[in-house]
């Protein structure tokens, strides 16, 4: 899959890269976040997909710490 690169300028490929989530908003969580990097120049990029499974996956946690009901 392609996605644009506002460093190279182009549409490139990206592979993805896990990166470690130690804390979000001063609550320990522990897991993980998806980070789309280019293949060409190895600059992180946004790819809506992956930063939409990230925040669910986050917040979804950051719910459960803090005892937050969700909005459904």
């Amino acid at each position: 899959m392609k996605v644009y690169c506002p460093y190279c300028r182009k549409e490139v490929d990206y592979k993805i890269e896990k990166r470690e989530i130690k804390e979000f908003r001063g609550i320990e969580l522990n897991t993980y976040e998806n980070v789309a990097i280019c293949t060409k120049c190895n600059q992180d990029l946004y790819v809506d997909e992956i930063e939409k499974k990230n925040n669910e996956r986050i917040y979804e946690l950051y719910r459960q710490k803090t005892n937050i009901i969700k909005p459904e």
